[in-house]
């Protein structure tokens, strides 16, 4: 079934129904046309008449078309965090350049997209002109190739324009991290009391930021002393939220120690007085552990910007809030831990994601054992 939906006073969507996967999925072809209604519904009808016969030809359709009406259909299955993340690479990145091009021109002319990633490796950055990391525009690709896989499947296409070129290689950055040494030094540099302990809480449990932020009290065991990991603080669009999934869409158990115990425990002590001190009418009930002193979230960039300033004042400009992380990982690793436990304490989905982040530890490991053979003959 077909239908125009209105998207401004001369501007429809079209959209169109195809057949459905053999597991019930619902498939749609969509195309947004500047005209009246009139001529827009003669467009739907000429289009519906081609797919039928099977001559319909989407190459003829402009990328920028494309992109913003697959981006828009696809809100619903995507997080937030991902729809808002794709449309920035999209609309800032994407479209300024190859968005006048017809997704013919980009199958017939592969060097499009090649010409594209080498521009974004060299002088990508929109800020500074300088260039974005192999990581990033990987993603670029990715995403393209995801919309493209769509346009393939509603047979918009007969090839799939990413598959013609080969994505930046990918390239693993040894992780930055502390040792306990210098770790502990670095938190006694600290005279922020929210942000020591948040610090503090980050580098002996190894969560993520989000999922810090996003930690609440009905979340931890006290008893058993584990925390229940399975969702995360984002702030889209200027609006902070609690999503119901982590980075990876795992729920893991995380075990924490004594100090952390007693920690969590200090937060909350004081949490009450203040909710006391406030009457509770005041006081946000969002439950979250490290909120700010009315219950309220706070913006996670501001916890990011915190760390740098510290870690500027301390000499330590190297080191990001993720490094807390990193040291968690890497003082595990140092001290014999294996590996598979390390992955699932991150929540790492693959080993190999942690083997590869952390292979700078396993030398060092390897190194010192050798070097044992010293000590004994």
């Amino acid at each position: 079934m077909s239908h125009l939906r209105k998207r401004g006073k001369k501007k429809y969507q079209i959209v169109i129904e195809l057949e459905s996967d053999p597991d019930g999925e619902r498939n749609f072809i969509y195309k947004t046309v500047n005209a009246k209604k009139d001529k827009a519904k003669e467009i739907m009808n000429k289009m519906e008449r081609e797919i039928k016969s099977g001559v319909f030809e989407g190459r003829k359709i402009k990328l920028e078309d494309f992109l913003l009406d697959w981006l828009e259909n696809h809100r619903k299955r995507l997080k937030p965090s991902t729809h808002e993340n794709y449309k920035h690479v999209i609309e800032r990145h994407i479209l300024p350049i190859l968005g006048e091009y017809t997704l013919g021109e980009l199958i017939d002319k592969p060097i499009l997209l090649e010409n594209y990633y080498d521009h974004k490796l060299k002088k990508g950055n929109l800020t500074t002109g300088e260039s974005l990391s192999n990581r990033f525009v990987r993603y670029h690709h990715s995403i393209m190739h995801k919309a493209f896989s769509n346009a393939l499947k509603w047979k918009m296409i007969k090839i799939n324009p990413a598959e013609l070129v080969d994505p930046p290689k990918k390239v693993t950055k040894e992780a930055k991290y502390m040792n306990s040494k210098k770790l502990e030094g670095f938190l006694k540099t600290v005279d922020n009391k929210y942000y020591r302990r948040l610090f503090e809480f980050a580098a002996r449990t190894g969560l993520r930021r989000g999922e810090i932020l996003g930690l609440q009290w009905d979340l931890i065991e006290f008893d058993s002393r584990t925390i229940l990991v399975k969702q995360s603080l984002l702030r889209t669009s200027g609006q902070t939220f609690i999503q119901e999934t982590t980075k990876n869409n795992l729920v893991r158990s995380v075990p924490f120690s004594k100090k952390v115990y007693n920690l969590l425990r200090n937060i909350k002590k004081e949490q009450v007085q203040i909710k006391t001190e406030l009457m509770l009418k005041n006081y946000n009930k969002n439950n979250l552990v490290f909120a700010r002193k009315d219950g309220t979230p706070p913006d996670p960039d501001s916890i990011s910007h915190a760390f740098k300033r510290y870690a500027r004042a301390a000499d330590m400009d190297q080191y990001t809030f993720h490094s807390l992380r990193h040291s968690f990982a890497s003082i595990l690793k140092e001290n014999g831990q294996d590996i598979q436990t390390i992955q699932k304490l991150l929540g790492h989905t693959l080993r190999s994601t942690t083997a590869d982040i952390y292979t700078h530890v396993s030398d060092k490991s390897k190194n010192s054992a050798v070097n044992k053979l010293d000590d004994i003959f």
